[in-house]
């Protein structure tokens, strides 16, 4: 069988464009008074977010008038463009926002705000849908110790949604889902 001169030429060109993935390959030491060698040393960091600050809301007996409870918390992230996405869920059917009594429920609204401590700007959130590409995360301190809170969470319970309810005490839990956007 006969090899064409082009086809050895391509064989070599095709063998060694092959770039090994590390750079620096490992030197080995000689046999000498004295004796060094050199290695490649690779580490990898992913993407990381975190979020903290989250508290439990009592809102207290019910009289008259809606119920807002909104508070700053914060988001981390160590990605470069301090970019991340929020999905937030309650415990009620499909992922709803609502308390129960075990009987009865009660809807709520979530808004998220990519401020900490204000309600202006916040977005409606729809349960277990992502909220992407929110910007200003803390990059400096994973618990916010410096740089500050990053964001804004805002619970609304609306008067008419209490009128003409069982009595009785209403809870449910939220879920609060970060991710690297």
């Amino acid at each position: 069988m006969k090899l064409s001169k082009i086809g050895i030429l391509t064989a070599f060109l095709t063998s060694s464009l092959y770039i090994a993935p590390n750079t620096i390959a490992a030197t080995q030491g000689t046999l000498d008074p004295t004796s060094n060698g050199s290695f490649e040393v690779t580490l990898t960091i992913p993407d990381r977010v975190q979020i903290s600050g989250l508290q439990d809301i009592d809102f207290g007996t019910f009289v008259s008038g809606d119920f807002n409870y909104d508070y700053p918390l914060c988001v981390y992230s160590n990605t470069p463009t301090a970019q991340y996405g929020v999905t937030v869920t309650g415990d009620g059917t499909a992922g709803a926002f609502t308390l129960t009594n075990g009987t009865d429920t009660i809807p709520y609204a979530v808004y998220w705000n990519e401020t900490a401590g204000t309600t202006t700007g916040e977005m409606l959130l729809t349960a277990g849908t992502k909220l992407g590409n929110r910007a200003g995360a803390n990059q400096q301190s994973y618990i916010c110790a410096s740089g500050g809170d990053s964001a804004n969470i805002h619970v609304w319970i609306q008067d008419a949604n209490m009128r003409n309810i069982t009595n009785g005490t209403y809870t449910g839990t939220m879920t609060v889902f970060i991710d690297p956007a």
